[in-house]
C-alpha cells in the first residue's frame, strides 16, 4: 500500500518537483493548487483545490484527502509566492498577504 501524502502549491516549480519525485518513490501523491478540482490527474498527481489562505479551502481539502483513504502519513508545506521590490514600494497589504500565505498558511495546514 503506499503511504499518502499531501503537497501543497504542486502545480509548479519545486511543489511540482517535489511531488513529482515522491510519485516516482512510490508514495500515493495528493497535489494542491488553487486552480485544481477535485480527482483532477494532473502531470500524474492527483489534485485537489485548495488555498491555504483560506481556512475552509484548506479544511475542504483535507476532508476530501482523507476520504481518499483512512489516513495522510506526510505533508509538504510547499504554497507560496514571491514579492519582489524595493521595500520602498511594498504595500502592507502585499506583506500581509506574504505573511498570511508563508506564516499562516502552514499553520493552517
Amino acid at each position: 500500500m503506499k503511504k499518502p501524502v499531501l503537497v501543497t502549491g504542486a502545480s509548479s516549480g519545486i511543489g511540482l518537483a517535489t511531488a513529482q519525485r515522491l510519485a516516482r518513490d512510490g508514495w500515493q501523491v495528493f497535489g494542491t493548487s488553487r486552480t485544481a478540482a477535485f480527482g483532477e490527474v494532473r502531470d500524474g498527481l492527483m489534485m485537489l483545490p485548495m488555498n491555504v489562505d483560506e481556512e475552509a479551502s484548506v479544511n475542504d481539502g483535507i476532508a476530501w484527502g482523507l476520504e481518499q483513504g483512512p489516513r495522510l502519513d506526510a505533508v509538504v508545506s510547499n504554497a507560496g509566492w514571491a514579492l519582489g521590490g524595493p521595500r520602498e514600494e511594498t504595500t502592507d497589504g502585499e506583506l500581509q498577504a506574504q505573511l498570511d500565505t508563508h506564516l499562516l498558511g502552514p499553520h493552517r495546514l
